[in-house]
């Protein structure tokens, strides 16, 4: 009778990492295939090569107002984090970011307050792009599955631009700036339904709710944390060194090799040793990970 709560909680263990594993195998499965498809199709961003191919040449001509005339006019109290001069179609504007993460755009013509631009105004913006062809407003937008991040809170709602060429190249305009702030095309839009959207549990009408999206994404992790930590320990339960099984292995499976326990003590290995030894990069940003929030 001694042995009957150990036999219990062994029942138990198995019964967990059965059905668990059941069904976080799914998951799996699915990360398993989202990030080989994130290693060639990233989520789309705007880097900074895209962004100044974008911009037409500097018109300093036009240029009367000062970088610190600038800095006053927008109100800045200290050196910003960020300040730009570049070309608003045909404007030139300088682009203040703030340390606390607010932007302001400035006339460098007269000094005024840029707020917001036009249907028109944006389209001009457009216009300049190396690959616009017939850019035409397709939408404006608040927020949808590629601008759905509140890093671009501050520039919300944006003129959707479709420029009209073979890629299907769409610009995400900013109403308030002026800014091209994101641009995706048809390649980026398709494969990303199989790529960084499941990968990251990342639809839109979950994905805005942040902390909503961050309990879902940690209590997956978590049971797939359980599914891989019962079956390491079940591996170890049924290893025998002395009394071994027939043909003289120590586990009971009669694979070659035991590929599946082998498996989850490397991935146990690997993963769990990241996870606590790893001490994650400032400043780094991977193209596959998750967009900045």
């Amino acid at each position: 009778m001694a042995f009957r709560p150990k036999r219990i909680l062994r029942q138990w263990l198995y019964l967990t990492h059965r059905w668990i594993g059941i069904v976080s195998c799914l998951l799996f499965a699915m990360w398993f295939i989202s990030g080989v498809v994130m290693m060639y199709v990233a989520f789309p961003s705007l880097s900074d090569t895209e962004r100044l191919a974008s911009l037409p040449d500097l018109a300093w001509q036009q240029v009367v107002l000062s970088p610190d005339a600038a800095m006053q006019a927008a109100g800045a109290t200290r050196f910003p984090r960020d300040l730009r001069l570049n070309m608003m179609a045909d404007e030139p504007v300088y682009r203040v970011t703030d340390w606390d993460g607010r932007r302001r755009a400035i006339s460098a013509r007269d000094g005024r307050a840029i707020t917001g631009i036009t249907e028109a105004q944006a389209l001009a913006v457009a216009a300049h792009h190396p690959a616009s062809t017939s850019p035409h407003l397709d939408a404006i937008v608040d927020r949808d599955q590629w601008s759905v991040t509140s890093r671009y809170d501050p520039l919300r709602p944006f003129y959707l631009i479709a420029l009209g060429d073979d890629a299907g190249t769409k610009l995400y305009v900013s109403s308030r700036s002026g800014d091209i702030v994101l641009d995706t095309n048809r390649t980026e839009r398709v494969w990303n339904w199989l790529g960084s959207i499941p990968h990251w549990i990342y639809p839109t009408i979950l994905r805005k709710d942040q902390p909503l999206w961050r309990q879902v994404i940690l209590w997956s992790a978590g049971i797939c944390l359980v599914t891989g930590t019962t079956g390491f320990w079940i591996g170890i339960l049924r290893m025998r060194l002395k009394r071994r099984y027939a043909n003289g292995h120590i586990t009971p499976y009669r694979y070659r090799r035991p590929v599946h326990p082998d498996l989850d003590v490397l991935w146990l290995a690997l993963g769990q040793s990241r996870t606590f030894f790893c001490r994650p990069q400032h400043g780094a940003r991977h193209a596959a990970a998750l967009p900045r929030t």
